[in-house]
């Protein structure tokens, strides 16, 4: 290989015309092999190779990319910028600029250290490409002449913006100097000569989206028009970035013109692409005539396009920032397939954006027409039923509408997985009169389906605020609350009758569950609704519970569970008359009672009383002891 490139540089007056003879793919490769071995005349020859087109920069990439992840396109560049000293020469930029609170004498001893090619190569180094932005940033214009004299070497600007870290160090310097500023023309003409290369070799360039940001309003053009070509070309997140800037600087017609034109054709493939979401809504910032073009083009794949994973994202973002005018576009071509996409798992989303833009009697008019007669079916789909909740959100005659086509299908419904969130979602989102209708068609069956388990009476009962919503649902409770209070689901319902409702219409429960106070205090469902109910009850009714619990207070006391509901009865007695009941109890049961923990939970309920006034206090206090 050294032989090979001595020959070329020693022994031919041309070298080039003798270097054409290695032409082949398997030869290049073999050279560039050891490439980082050669001598600084040999490095220069390599060079020369590259720029006669002979060596591909694929090839060179690819090689040195793959089997030397270190390597950089520098060290080609010029050997030297490898000393003995740079270790040292690197301890001490640590020293200096590795820090949180460093100054500008710390930059300017930095910028001692290094020479104008030391600082070439540091911006490119993964280890110091950090410290040199935050040197960047505390530069004040004196210290831009030492910048700009690094970059006096042809190609070295253009180098630097092309790697990953370079990159980021010229993005910093060019926001930190201003444009404007002369002393770093050489470095903004370079970049400027080579734009549309740089962007054809590296996808990753924070420099070129910077430039775009910063640079001078008669460079658009210009810009824009060299890179017509190449707009499209939406690869990566920073592909898109660079495009998002050229966007938020189009002023002109002309300008709009060439990222329409650049983009034209393209527009399925960049809307299916990972980043289309991001300058999609720069898009729709453009003026009108443009956005209508964006439009034409997406309207015949506007399905399929509301479907794919990346792009449903981007139609909602047209849907959302699209006038009145462009909307009406839109709802023309979509709304023939809103039933079809509100049951895709993305399509739906779709709808519903389409659904909530509508503001218009027209729209109400052509989007309801598409649903309407479908309304059960499309309820108890596990997508569709969204959709059919945003419409809603239209004048009360359409949601009344769709009432009277589910009023039939209410119990359905409401017992089904998905059904069931769209009629508790109705609930909340009614009006008085639309309440009060679901109230009176869902009140058949408010045991059933509180012993269902649904969700739906839960919200039912939440939204009851008139007397005459609590008068309807007490009525249907009535003669069933000892049949809720056992099952799992709709004990909740009880509890929440009880604790939600005024006394006035809830004062039939206590008495309903009296006569079955033992069986509930023992049962695994029951006990929980029975302590509830206990404390809603007067004064007389918890009397009445005493004389029910007398004869099994030992065992009911002694049960796992029982214990908890005589506890809270023992808790909520303060009248002489149930004291003196208690007394008598406890004196008959009370040892019984010590020997077992769940015993022992009353006895403390019990010991807690304030007898104040009370002869029964003695006997508390040697129960106590």
């Amino acid at each position: 290989m050294i032989n090979t490139f001595r020959s070329i540089r020693f022994h031919s007056p041309n070298p080039i015309q003798n270097a054409s003879k290695l032409s082949s793919r398997k030869t290049h490769l073999k050279m560039f092999k050891d490439a980082s071995r050669l001598d600084t005349l040999h490095c220069n020859s390599v060079q020369k190779l590259f720029k006669s087109g002979l060596a591909s920069n694929f090839t060179f990439k690819n090689h040195f990319s793959s089997r030397r992840p270190g390597y950089e396109p520098s060290r080609l560049e010029n050997p030297s910028l490898h000393p003995k000293d740079w270790e040292l020469k690197e301890k001490k930029l640590k020293q200096y600029l590795d820090r949180d609170d460093i100054t500008v004498s710390d930059m300017e001893e930095a910028l001692s250290v290094l020479t104008a090619e030391d600082i070439r190569y540091a911006f490119k180094r993964k280890s110091l490409h950090k410290l040199m932005i935050k040197l960047v940033k505390l530069m004040e214009p004196r210290h831009y002449p030492i910048i700009a004299k690094a970059f006096e070497k042809k190609n070295s600007a253009k180098f630097t913006v092309v790697n990953q870290f370079g990159t980021k160090v010229m993005a910093a310097i060019l926001k930190q100097i201003p444009f404007d500023n002369r002393s770093l023309d050489n470095i903004k003409r370079e970049i400027r000569d080579n734009f549309v290369e740089i962007s054809r070799e590296t996808d990753y360039s924070p420099a070129l989206e910077q430039f775009v940001e910063s640079c001078d309003d008669e460079m658009i053009t210009p810009l824009l028009n060299e890179m017509e070509d190449d707009i499209g070309r939406i690869s990566n997140r920073d592909r898109c970035l660079l495009l998002q800037r050229f966007m938020q600087r189009c002023k002109e017609p002309q300008q709009y013109e060439v990222v329409l034109n650049g983009l034209s054709g393209k527009m399925i493939e960049i809307f299916k692409s990972k980043y289309s979401k991001y300058p999609v809504k720069f898009l729709m910032e453009f003026p009108p005539q443009y956005v209508n073009r964006l439009i034409d083009e997406i309207l015949p794949h506007v399905l399929e396009l509301s479907k794919h994973s990346e792009s449903y994202l981007p139609i909602q973002e047209i849907i959302f920032r699209a006038d009145d005018q462009q909307f009406e576009t839109l709802l023309k071509d979509i709304s023939p397939h809103l039933v079809e996409l509100s049951s895709h798992e993305l399509g739906n989303v779709v709808a519903q954006k389409m659904i909530r833009k509508c503001k218009d009697p027209i729209h109400f008019s052509t989007v309801f027409k598409q649903f309407e007669g479908k309304f059960v079916e499309l309820c108890q789909t596990q997508y569709a039923k969204f959709p059919v909740d945003s419409l809603w959100r239209f004048p009360s005659k359409y949601s009344d509408r769709i009432m009277d086509e589910i009023k039939p299908h209410l119990k359905e419904l409401s017992m089904h997985v998905n059904g069931q969130v769209c009629i508790t979602s109705f609930i909340r989102k009614a009006n008085e009169d639309q309440f009060v209708k679901l109230l009176k068609n869902l009140s058949p069956y408010l045991v059933e389906l509180s012993v269902a388990g649904t969700p739906v009476i839960e919200t039912l009962m939440s939204n009851c605020k008139e007397p005459t919503h609590y008068e309807i649902m007490s009525n249907e409770f009535k003669g069933k609350i000892y049949q809720m209070c056992k099952s799992k689901y709709s004990k909740s319902r009880v509890k929440q009758l009880v604790s939600d409702f005024p006394r006035k219409y809830t004062s039939f429960v206590v008495d309903e569950i009296i006569p079955h106070f033992k069986e509930l205090a023992t049962d695994e469902n029951g006990h929980s609704a029975l302590q509830s109910i206990i404390q809603i009850a007067n004064e007389e009714q918890k009397m009445v519970m005493l004389e029910e619990l007398s004869p099994s207070f030992s065992a009911i006391s002694s049960h796992p569970l029982g214990n908890f509901s005589v506890g809270t009865l023992i808790d909520k007695c303060n009248s002489a008359s149930q004291l003196q009941v208690i007394d008598g109890l406890m004196r008959n049961y009370g040892k019984q009672l010590e020997k077992g923990k769940h015993g022992k939970f009353v006895i403390g309920k019990y010991s807690s009383k304030p007898h104040r006034g009370f002869s029964g206090a003695s006997s508390s206090e040697s129960m106590q002891k």
